[in-house]
C-alpha cells in the first residue's frame, strides 16, 4: 500500500511538470505584450492537453502490453518529449530575451522571437532523434604489452541500445535492433561487454539476457 501511494504520488508530480511545461508553452504563444492576450485556437488547446497526458499514458500502458499499435504510440511520445525539452528551453529564452529587451528599453517583437526559438528548438528535437537512432560502431586498436596472449583477439563493447518499444521487442528475442548484423564480429571465445540503458525501464517483458545468448 505504501508503495502504490509513493507510486501515485510520483505520477502525480511528473504529470504536474508536464501541465505547467504545456501550460508555458500554450501562454508563451498566445502572449501579446500590447496587454491584450490572445486567446489560441481551440485545436491548439485540445492538442497541447492531449500532449500532456501523453507520456503518462504511453508509460503506463508500455508497462502491462505490447503490440504494434502501442510501440507506434510510444514512439510518437517519446520523440515529442525530446522536443518538448527544446521548445520549454525556447520558451524560457523568449521571456529572458523579452525582459531584458524590456529592461534595455528595445523594442522587440515578442510573437517573431517565440516563432523562431520554437523553430530552432524543432530542428534541434529532430536532430536529437535522428542522432539517437544512429549507431555507432567505432574500432580501435588496443596495445596490450603485457598481455601478450591477447595479441589478435576481439572485444565488443555495447552500450546505450535502448531495446524496448522503440527499439526492439524484447520477449523471446522475437527481433534485435536493426543494428543487429553489426554485432556479427562477436562469435564465440571472443568477448561481449554491454553497459547499461540496455532495456527500457517501461517494457511489460524483461530479458534483455535472451538477446545476447
Amino acid at each position: 500500500m505504501r508503495l502504490r501511494k509513493r507510486l501515485i504520488g510520483f505520477i502525480a508530480i511528473i504529470q504536474s511538470v508536464l501541465f505547467l511545461t504545456h501550460f508555458l508553452l500554450y501562454e508563451t504563444w498566445t502572449f501579446s505584450p500590447a496587454g491584450s492576450h490572445t486567446p489560441g485556437a481551440l485545436w491548439i488547446k485540445l492538442v497541447l492537453g492531449f500532449l500532456s497526458v501523453s507520456f503518462v499514458a504511453a508509460s503506463l500502458l508500455a508497462f502491462r502490453y505490447t503490440n504494434a499499435a502501442l510501440r507506434a504510440f510510444h514512439s510518437a511520445v517519446a520523440v515529442w518529449v525530446g522536443l518538448l525539452t527544446f521548445l520549454f528551453l525556447g520558451a524560457v529564452s523568449s521571456w529572458i530575451i523579452f525582459g531584458v529587451a524590456r529592461l534595455a528599453g528595445l523594442d522587440v517583437n515578442f510573437h517573431r522571437t517565440v516563432q523562431l526559438l520554437f523553430g530552432a528548438a524543432v530542428v534541434a528535437g529532430l536532430c536529437g532523434v535522428f542522432n539517437a537512432s544512429w549507431t555507432r560502431i567505432t574500432r580501435t586498436t588496443v596495445r596490450l604489452a603485457t598481455l601478450p596472449a591477447w595479441r589478435g583477439r576481439r572485444a565488443a563493447l555495447i552500450s546505450d541500445v535502448h531495446l524496448g518499444h522503440e527499439n526492439g521487442r524484447i520477449p523471446s528475442g522475437h527481433y534485435l535492433p536493426k543494428s543487429r548484423s553489426n554485432f556479427s564480429p562477436i562469435k564465440s571465445g571472443r568477448i561481449c561487454g554491454i553497459l547499461g540503458s540496455f532495456t527500457v525501464p517501461d517494457s511489460p517483458l524483461g530479458g534483455g539476457e535472451k538477446i545476447v545468448q
